[in-house]
């Protein structure tokens, strides 16, 4: 055989070596042999020689127990139409499988389909390589009584889908304490579930950094956990189960930003700050919940500054233990909110013109602190030529008939409008547009001496300049707000 010959030959194999390693081949779990992972009778087809770009499908709608995994390198691992997969390693060390990756969506749990990892000794672990993605939207959970992690090269590369749970019952930071930060991302709609004495924080790496991303509208459910720290931590909705005691102790040095926050009935819920030389804020931007005990700790150096900050009015419901004690810096409202329960504030309360709406409940302050008020504080909502009035929250008399700017200006389509009254008035407030024809009656009742609101809907008017005016005793004045629609 001469040169170019030889030369021919080897570069054919070495092109069909070549192509044999990058092909892709779908192997489908039939476990007609046994439950062993490396049986290469339990794929169709066989599965003599793995290779890094496999293809491994699990679909036959029923529970699968596939035992014996042992270290590898696949391109995909699917789990779908209905299928419940349990994976449990091999004996010896811990066991990683790691996913290459290939066209489209890498590690994949369908809707209505579940993976489980389980195993007491050793772990199995799952890492998303470089360019490597995973779709959850069933059920992803990992167990045992050691630590198993999962985690990825690329920020964003896992992805848990509305409607699905991923649920550690097993001890550790389940995704790890090194790499790349926000490898994890949780969609509205999904719930992060941990249930483990032994678990710790699931951030993983230092604030302000994090392995694990919460969208709006997620939910992290803790039903048991050895340590959570939230210092400099965004959560979407945090969820304390019945039975469930969590102590959030540790040195804060940044802020805290929570969606929803919910105590079931049973659990309980304590926070407290240690580093008496910084003041977090502890940002509440949903509903409070407390069918349980939910309490900042009384201690004089855990000081929060307690912020409700929601786009709307947030509701404070629940029958449970709540505490706001006086050594909080204050209790300050970005906007309304809405009483489904008597509430006691000890701590200085800022209110910044919003309210605090009743409902026939209790709202009651520290008046050591002064009052959060200046007067009466009543809410009256009005849309076109309706009106109503609220209950006041506490009492004191302004010494003069006023009222305000409405805020805001401009606005669309509702604002508020601020009135005082020194002495019961018959109270008339209207609503004209730039030609003087009336266009809305706010208020026209008999009103108490306060401060007083009125909220103007403008929904059924167009852009434009407009003007309010009181008349209430010897007292008229006109005001001039803009409709920006």
């Amino acid at each position: 055989m001469n040169k170019t010959t030889k030369l021919f030959s080897f570069l054919l194999l070495f092109l069909i070596l070549a192509d044999f390693t990058n092909s892709q081949t779908v192997y489908t779990w039939n476990g007609s042999v046994n439950s062993n992972f490396s049986t290469a009778g339990n794929w169709t087809p066989f599965r003599q020689i793995g290779l890094v770009t496999d293809i491994l499908v699990f679909e036959n709608s029923g529970t699968l127990n596939v035992t014996n995994v042992y270290q590898v390198t696949i391109g995909q691992l699917i789990v779908k139409n209905n299928t419940n997969l349990i994976l449990s390693p091999a004996s010896g060390n811990a066991k990683l499988v790691t996913i290459k990756g290939a066209a489209g969506e890498d590690l994949v749990v369908e809707t209505g389909s579940s993976l489980k990892i389980t195993g007491n000794d050793p772990s199995l672990n799952v890492y998303l390589g470089t360019g490597a993605t995973g779709e959850i939207k069933g059920n992803l959970s990992f167990e045992g009584s050691i630590a198993h992690y999962i985690n990825a090269a690329d920020a964003m590369a896992l992805k848990f889908k509305q409607g699905s749970v991923f649920t550690q019952h097993c001890p550790g930071s389940i995704f790890n304490t090194i790499g790349v930060s926000n490898a994890v991302v949780f969609e509205s709609g999904s719930s992060f579930r941990i249930n483990h004495s032994n678990a710790v924080n699931p951030f993983g790496v230092n604030a302000p950094n994090s392995k694990v991303l919460f969208e709006t509208s997620s939910n992290l459910v803790i039903t048991n956990i050895a340590s959570l720290q939230i210092s400099g931590r965004s959560i979407a909705d945090l969820t304390i189960e019945s039975g469930t005691a969590v102590s959030l102790t540790e040195s804060c040095n940044s802020d805290i930003n929570i969606n929803n926050l919910t105590v079931k009935a049973g659990g309980s819920l304590t926070i407290k700050n240690t580093n008496s030389s910084y003041t977090p804020t502890f940002s509440i931007h949903g509903n409070v919940n407390a069918e349980g005990s939910l309490k900042f700790s009384d201690e004089t150096g855990s000081r929060f500054k307690v912020i409700f900050t929601g786009a709307g009015t947030q509701n404070i419901t629940g029958s449970g233990e709540l505490v706001f004690p006086s050594n909080l810096e204050k209790f300050e409202l970005k906007n309304s909110i809405s009483l489904q329960r008597n509430l006691n504030v000890n701590c200085p309360v800022i209110v910044n013109r919003f309210e605090i709406i009743k409902n026939g409940f209790e709202f009651t302050f520290n008046p050591e602190f002064g009052n959060p008020f200046n007067g009466s504080k009543t809410e009256i909502s009005s849309t076109g030529y309706t009106g109503g009035d609220n209950s006041p929250v506490n009492t004191g008399i302004p010494a003069e008939y006023s009222i305000s700017q409405n805020y805001p200006n401009p606005f669309n389509p509702s604002t508020k409008i601020d009135f005082s009254l020194p002495v019961d008035s018959k109270v008339s407030i209207r609503v004209y547009d730039i030609t003087g024809k009336e266009a809305a009656v706010l208020v026209n009742s008999q009103m108490a001496a306060g401060n007083h609101t009125v909220n103007f809907n403008a929904s059924n008017l167009s852009s434009g300049v407009y003007f309010y005016t009181i008349s209430a005793g010897n007292f008229s004045k006109t005001v001039k707000m803009i409709l920006a629609k």
